[in-house]
């Protein structure tokens, strides 16, 4: 039980699981949807995220998950369906018993010497987890980039707390 999970939510979002002494990364998830026909909209398929979090629960000392906030450019349904994503994300953590923290993606992209451009996220992500190199080749692998990222910047805070 020394293992970190890092999380970026939504629907592109990724877990990762990061090793906090060596910071080898040991797992990477994207977030697993599927397509409603009842709602007509891909929807996050919770049983899968379910199994996917309960089977790494034991390993797990704690998680990292991005939170996430209103940008003025999303739309109300957007919006409400990112916070809904982020407020399930929450549940089954909780649900595992996976003590779970909090950081503005401003604060740990900043902390990692990132910007909002995802193809960094993706470089560097690269460049950290070499064997995972092909996970984050195309741009719609940023989510595991940022999850792996965020996993590694928790691991840093590990080493001052």
């Amino acid at each position: 039980m020394n293992l970190i999970m890092g999380i970026d939510p939504g629907f592109k979002g990724a877990v990762a699981v990061l090793e906090p002494i060596s910071r080898a990364l040991k797992g990477i998830w994207d977030i697993p949807t599927k397509y409603s026909e009842l709602e007509e909209r891909t929807v996050f398929d919770l049983p899968a995220l379910s199994s996917l979090i309960e089977s790494q629960a034991t390993q797990i000392k704690y998680a990292f998950i991005e939170k996430v906030s209103a940008m003025p450019s999303q739309g109300v349904v957007s919006m409400f369906r990112f916070g809904e994503g982020y407020g399930m994300l929450q549940g089954l953590l909780a649900g595992a018993l996976i003590p779970t923290f909090h950081s503005p993606s401003s604060v740990w992209k900043s902390a990692m010497g990132l910007t909002k451009d995802k193809n960094i996220s993706r470089r560097k992500a690269a460049e950290l987890f070499p064997d995972y190199a092909n996970s984050f080749e195309l741009k719609s692998h940023d989510g595991r980039a940022e999850a792996a990222l965020l996993a590694y910047f928790a691991s840093r805070l590990n080493d001052i707390y």
